[in-house]
């Protein structure tokens, strides 16, 4: 079984080692992760994160594989972009959870289940943009906010794949329970870290919707 670990950086993982999944399964971080850990893959869609990634890897050559998009587009193509990996082509991005992969978390999960083909993709420090009343909710920059249309995408990547296992990990607050239980489709939960992991190493989980 290929077991995947898409990795946010929102608040919900602080706390949690992500050294404990290193040998258990593939994993992808998202934009400055690589501050406090180095995961196989590293994704960034916006210019800021992708200009620091590629000078850390210039200094790091080989540290992890980077996956972005393509900034070049031919005149009238509207689909003209691709998720690249280390500027290699991989697939056209309309073709990736249906073109639906404009966020790191999401991009980072498609990757995962459509090209690396993973059985289970755990969700981790994935918040789905929720307003958490708190100055931030995102361990790096700071962002707090919520789109309706990121949560269209993500129940698209969740309808179409249902031959993979997609797991939220993390505590969810009691504000925010009917949000994940009522208006994400297909997920799973494990709320605790110690489930979590005797779920990676057991494949077992109590369906929490």
């Amino acid at each position: 079984m290929t077991k995947g670990f898409a990795i946010g950086n929102g608040l919900s993982r602080e706390g949690f080692d992500l050294e404990r999944l290193r040998c258990r399964g593939v994993s992808i971080g998202c934009n400055r992760i690589w501050h406090d850990f180095e995961p196989d893959y590293v994704v960034s869609l916006d210019d800021e994160p992708t200009a620091q990634i590629r000078a850390y890897l210039t200094e790091h050559p080989g540290a992890f594989r980077h996956i972005t998009r393509s900034m070049h587009v031919e005149p009238g193509e509207r689909w003209g972009r691709h998720i690249v990996c280390d500027d290699q082509e991989i697939i056209a991005a309309k073709f990736l959870n249906g073109g639906l992969n404009n966020n790191s978390g999401i991009t980072a999960a498609a990757y995962l289940a459509e090209i690396l083909d993973c059985e289970v993709v755990y969700l981790i420090g994935v918040d789905f943009f929720l307003p958490t009343g708190l100055d931030r909710n995102d361990l790096y920059s700071g962002y707090l906010g919520f789109s309706p249309g990121i949560v269209d995408a993500w129940n698209r990547l969740f309808s179409s794949n249902r031959d993979v296992e997609f797991i939220r990990v993390g505590p969810i607050a009691d504000r925010d329970r009917d949000f994940f239980e009522n208006e994400l489709h297909e997920l799973w939960l494990c709320e605790t870290f110690d489930e979590f992991m005797h779920h990676v190493d057991t494949r077992r989980c109590k369906d929490a919707r």
